[in-house]
């Protein structure tokens, strides 16, 4: 991802989901992806999925805020 080919990064992200579904760092790093792409719906299943793993995660909420705001601007 800061090679700045996000499709790889997406690409590797998905692998290591299908090994493993419960990394909530993964889907936090496909909803930074998504929201960074402007697919928004995509982003929240990310971020839906990451709270259902870690309900109290501060970086979960945090992008959900972003989610939020991205929501209103559209």
């Amino acid at each position: 991802l800061e090679q700045g080919r996000p499709d790889l990064a997406e690409r590797a992200f998905l692998q290591a989901v299908a090994r493993d579904a419960d990394l909530d760092e993964v889907h936090l790093a496909l909803a930074r992806i998504y929201l960074a792409d402007g697919r928004l719906d995509e982003a929240a299943g990310a971020i839906a999925r990451a709270l259902a793993l870690v309900p109290e995660s501060t970086d979960a909420r945090s992008l959900q805020g972003a989610l939020d705001a991205a929501r209103v601007r559209r």
